[in-house]
C-alpha cells in the first residue's frame, strides 16, 4: 500500500490528510485533481494550536493522527510559508512565517517517527515552504490532461504575508522560477483619491506588496483611524479601502493579461479567504474598466476567468500530488530500466 500524507501549517493552524492506494498511480491522461480532492476530503483533518511552543506538536500529532492505522510505504510532504531558495531543499522555517518557529528544522523533526515506521524513510519526506511553491503545486494536480493545449497557461496572484506570483504551463511547468515570488514587486499606480496612500515595502514605494498586502491593509487601516478586525465586518465591506485594494489588485493580474496572456487567473491567499466577498466581483470591474467587456480574451467566462481557491486546499493538494508525482516517475525510471 502507498500512502501519500500532506500536511499545511500556517501560524495558528495544522491541517492534513492522507491519500492510500494499493498500486502506484500510472501517469494518467487526465487531471489528478478532482480524485485528489475527493479523497482528501474523506481523511480530512485539522488542529489549532495557541503559541508557538505547541507548533511542533501539533505536527507530529497530525502526522501519528493521519497514519495510524495505515500500512505499507509513507511519503510525506509538508506545505507552508518560509523561505524559498530556487533549486534547494530549504527545510526551516523563517522568521518570516510569522514567528511560528524559525528554529525547527522539519526534516529532523519528523526523522524519528518516519524511521521508526516500516516503509518510511526520510528520503520519501518533502517540504515546500513557499507560498507560491505551495499554489504552483496545486496546478501540478490541475492541469495534466490532454484537454488543453500544450500553450495553456494558468496565473496564480498570493495575497497573503507577501504578495506573489506564477505562471504554470500545462503539466506543471512553471515559468521563472526564481523570480515568482519577486512579482509583489511589480510597480503600481497609486490613485490620487486613495485616502490612505500607505506603502509598507522597505525596498520601493508604490508596488503590489507595499500596498496590498496585511501589513500594507493594517498600516491603511490604522492611518483612516480603523482596527483590522473592524475593516473586516461585513458591515465595512463595501468601504472605500476595499476598493482601492481592488483597484491595486486589478493592475497585478493586467501585469499578467498583458504579458502571459494566462487562460486563468487564480486568486489564492490568506487575504483572498478572509476579505469582503465583493472583492473578486470588484476586481473583474476594475479590470474590464481598463481592458473592456471583453477582457482581451473573447471567449472567456467572467466567473471561470478569475476565480479564488483556498490556499490550505491548493497546498494540502499541492502536496499530495507532489508525492504521487515522485513515486511515478520513479516508477518510470525502474520501468525503463527493465525495458534496457
Amino acid at each position: 500500500m502507498y500512502n501519500f500524507v500532506a500536511i499545511y501549517y500556517n501560524a495558528r493552524m495544522v491541517q492534513g490528510a492522507v491519500v492510500s492506494v494499493p498500486v502506484a498511480p500510472a501517469h494518467a491522461n487526465s487531471s489528478l485533481r478532482p480524485v485528489l480532492l475527493e479523497r482528501m476530503e474523506k481523511t480530512y483533518q485539522r488542529i489549532e494550536f495557541e503559541t508557538k511552543g505547541d507548533f511542533k506538536t501539533a505536527l507530529t500529532t497530525m502526522f501519528e493522527v493521519l497514519t495510524k492505522d495505515v500500512d505499507g510505504s509513507i511519503f510525506l510532504t509538508l506545505t507552508g510559508h518560509g523561505p524559498f531558495v530556487p533549486g534547494s531543499s530549504c527545510t526551516k522555517i523563517s522568521e518570516y512565517a510569522r514567528g511560528v518557529g524559525s528554529d525547527i528544522d522539519l526534516k529532523e523533526l519528523f526523522r524519528p517517527f518516519l524511521e521508526s515506521r516500516s516503509g518510511a524513510s526520510i528520503d520519501q519526506f518533502e517540504v515546500i515552504t513557499d507560498a507560491v511553491s505551495v499554489a504552483k503545486a496545486g496546478y501540478w494536480a490541475r492541469y495534466t490532461g490532454r484537454e488543453k493545449s500544450r500553450s495553456y497557461t494558468v496565473a496564480s496572484l498570493i495575497v497573503g504575508t507577501g504578495v506573489g506570483g506564477a505562471l504554470v504551463q500545462k503539466y506543471g511547468n512553471h515559468i521563472g522560477t526564481g523570480h515568482h515570488s519577486e512579482f509583489g514587486h511589480t510597480r503600481v499606480h497609486i490613485d490620487a483619491k486613495d485616502p490612505a496612500p500607505i506603502s509598507v515595502c522597505k525596498l520601493h514605494e508604490g508596488c503590489l506588496q507595499g500596498v496590498c498586502s496585511w501589513g500594507a491593509i493594517l498600516a491603511r487601516a490604522n492611518e483612516m483611524g480603523m482596527q483590522l478586525d473592524e475593516l473586516l465586518d461585513e458591515s465595512n465591506h463595501n468601504h472605500p479601502l476595499w476598493s482601492f485594494q481592488a483597484k491595486y489588485l486589478a493592475q497585478g493580474c493586467q501585469n499578467f493579461m498583458f504579458t502571459a496572456p494566462p487562460a486563468e487567473i487564480v486568486l489564492v491567499g490568506s487575504l483572498f479567504d478572509l476579505a469582503p466577498k465583493n472583492l473578486i466581483p470588484n476586481i473583474i470591474e476594475e479590470i474590464r474598466s481598463e481592458t473592456g467587456d471583453q477582457f482581451l480574451y473573447n471567449k472567456a467566462e467572467l466567473d471561470a476567468f478569475l476565480v479564488h481557491r483556498s490556499l490550505s486546499q491548493e497546498a494540502l493538494v499541492g502536496a499530495l500530488h507532489h508525492s504521487v508525482s515522485i513515486l511515478q516517475n520513479d516508477s518510470a525510471h525502474m520501468l525503463q530500466g527493465a525495458e534496457r
